[in-house]
């Protein structure tokens, strides 16, 4: 598969560190004039000094659905959700991804793997997530799993909650395994914000109970069903304010 959505921009090996810099400040601020709709991901030099910058759409068209101003909730999408041992993909690594299709508000299947990651487990993830290193020792690597992801989730409308931290992650793992990822990509929690009131705040675990949802947190598996129950509630509370 070709990563459609990857970039180069050759830079001299003699570009100074603090020059570097400046010009990912100058790509982050201007996005190159690119639409809108389309979110810078990640950037990374690689060993040859070409910059690869990578990006995900968000709609794209005016009829995909919109993750700002969503009119109609999807019938068919896939909530997804991963662990990983830190905030950001230059340093950090998948160590689990878990997802569930959802039809007519009704769960009809589900995906998950542990990711085995090139460094141990960081203590600190492991009191979070409950993942240690013996969980995932013969767990497959990372370009075993975002292929067994992509061929689950196919051409589907994906969600997420909080979902530019999950697509950061997975755009940069497609743009090194040279994948292609262009599903339109709905955040929940913008979804949360527009329908459900009179909550502390819109983080995963506040709405859990808000909801009154028994289940773990930091696990790929319950967090997705958590976020599906999120959307479905947000769906009931679209389809009361427009009569239905």
């Amino acid at each position: 598969m070709h990563f459609r959505n990857k970039n180069y921009y050759y830079l001299s090996k003699t570009l100074e560190f603090k020059f570097f810099k400046l010009f990912l400040t100058f790509v982050c601020d201007t996005n190159f004039g690119f639409s809108k709709n389309l979110i810078l991901c990640s950037i990374y030099l690689d060993n040859n000094y070409y910059l690869y910058y990578n990006y995900y759409i968000l709609l794209k068209n005016k009829d995909d659905v919109m993750a700002d101003n969503i009119t109609v909730i999807p019938n068919k999408y896939v909530v997804f959700d991963l662990e990983t041992t830190g905030f950001s993909p230059e340093y950090a690594e998948i160590i689990e991804i878990g997802a569930v299709r959802v039809e007519n508000g009704i769960i009809v299947s589900r995906f998950q793997t542990y990711v085995k990651p090139f460094k141990r487990i960081p203590y600190n993830i492991t009191e979070l997530t409950g993942i240690t290193d013996n969980m995932v020792k013969n767990a497959p690597g990372i370009e075993d799993a975002i292929v067994k992801f992509l061929d689950y989730i196919g051409n589907d409308i994906l969600v997420a909650h909080n979902a530019s931290f999950d697509m950061r992650f997975v755009c940069t793992v497609c743009a090194f395994l040279g994948l292609d990822v262009q599903n339109p990509v709905i955040d929940s929690v913008r979804l949360a914000k527009k329908y459900i009131k009179g909550t502390q705040n819109y983080k995963l675990e506040t709405l859990k109970h808000y909801l009154g949802i028994r289940l773990d947190s930091h696990n790929a598996s319950d967090d997705c069903t958590v976020t599906y129950n999120v959307v479905e509630c947000c769906r009931k509370l679209m389809n009361e304010a427009m009569g239905k």
